[in-house]
């Protein structure tokens, strides 16, 4: 059957499939959903180009439960089309909508934690989505999985059944909750999506509010969808893109929107994965999970390894120095001694008020510049505290 002047779907998918809409009429290459000939469950049909056909039969070989599953392709007439699950008509966008323009905090930090899950399996294969937004995080139904000869595809259940998604663990960091507390999401659209193999990307793909700086000169990365998705966690969490109104509530998590969001991609996090860890850190932490009081200590709060060697010398050395200046009676000392050693140093170099971050991207640090200004800062604090720790030994102010 056509469907539109000029367009004709290839006689090999008229016999297999009936055309229920089309969901892109303006475009060339349409995308329709469709129903398998003696099936009543929907399919999704989209003519994609050859680069992109490549790219979805490598994803087709991912079990990546947060990525729409694809069930054919079929390359007929010199044209290609991929045939995908249907998960329903309820984008992110239309979800936030029915929940009043934005989410919690929590529902959103898991949602972009299942969108990060989507991305690390696909990162994996040096596939770059290249257009992460709130249209293409499709809000499954609940449904069961059919096997047929034609491959997987979904019915839906009805509400009497009482089976839900068994989600397995992302592998990354949480285990995404079930749907009673908050949606279970698919990944879609991988038709403008990269192949890293390929070298350099020759167009610009994205859009406006969600697409990376990087990209409009051409430059692709798996950081490029780090911050496409820091856009999306911010608009689930505000109703807009960062662009418009930023997120502000949780320090925590504005540290993380902050980093994925960074104008330089070697700031922001190096992997999806990396993302998601963070993330489930701040939920662990919110429901009183595993951390507790450790993961609330600057230094500890990462959990990276070598983060944590530093701030346990660290403390060890304030420690050791406090306790000293104690038996020495040397009241001056337990005054400064936690402000110059202790208050100011964590605070700047962990920088848990934000100020330092702000102060680096004004500056367009680097890691390096970065590590090197927070060092030089802890080491003025050392020494100012030498100094006046001289000054009033010079002139006998000592307390004892």
């Amino acid at each position: 059957m056509g469907s539109g002047e000029g367009w004709q779907l290839p006689a090999v998918l008229e016999q297999q499939y009936h055309i229920a809409e089309c969901l892109t009429p303006g475009k060339q290459m349409k995308t329709f959903t469709a129903f398998p000939d003696n099936l009543w469950c929907s399919v999704i049909m989209k003519e994609v180009n050859e680069g992109a056909f490549d790219i979805y039969k490598q994803i087709a070989d991912s079990s990546a439960p947060h990525v729409a599953q694809i069930h054919e392709f079929v390359q007929a007439d010199d044209r290609f089309f991929v045939v995908t699950e249907c998960i329903g008509d309820e984008s992110l966008v239309e979800y936030l909508q029915k929940c009043g323009g934005k989410l919690s905090e929590d529902t959103a930090l898991r949602i972009c934690i299942q969108i990060c899950d989507a991305l690390k399996s696909v990162h994996e294969k040096g596939i770059i989505h290249r257009d992460i937004k709130p249209w293409h995080v499709m809000i499954e139904e609940e449904n069961v999985s059919v096997k047929s000869g034609a491959g997987t595809r979904h019915e839906p259940l009805s509400s009497d059944v009482g089976i839900q998604h068994k989600i397995p663990d992302s592998g990354i960091g949480i285990q995404p909750s079930p749907p009673g507390d908050s949606p279970f999401i698919k990944l879609i659209d991988f038709s403008e999506s990269f192949d890293l193999k390929r070298g350099k990307p020759a167009d610009i793909v994205g859009t406006p509010g969600f697409q990376a700086p990087e990209s409009l000169i051409m430059q692709v990365s798996p950081r490029t969808d780090v911050y496409s998705t820091g856009c999306v966690l911010n608009y689930m969490l505000t109703g807009y893109e960062p662009g418009v109104i930023r997120y502000r509530g949780d320090r925590r998590i504005e540290l993380i929107i902050e980093k994925a969001l960074d104008i330089d991609p070697a700031n922001r996090f190096a992997s999806a994965a990396e993302f998601a860890r963070q993330l489930g850190i701040i939920l662990r932490m919110r429901e009183g999970g595993r951390g507790g009081v450790l993961s609330k200590i600057p230094g500890f709060r990462s959990r990276t390894w070598w983060k944590m060697m530093i701030a346990t010398a660290f403390y060890l050395a304030v420690a050791a120095c406090w306790v000293y200046s104690y038996r020495k009676r040397a009241i001056y000392d337990m005054i400064t001694i936690p402000l110059f050693w202790l208050i100011l140093p964590v605070t700047f170099f962990f920088d848990l008020t934000g100020l330092v971050s702000r102060l680096e991207r004004r500056l367009r640090m680097g890691p390096v510049a970065s590590a090197v200004f927070r060092t030089a800062f802890v080491i003025l604090c050392f020494e100012t505290y030498i100094l006046i720790a001289n000054f009033f030994t010079l002139y006998g102010w000592r307390i004892q």
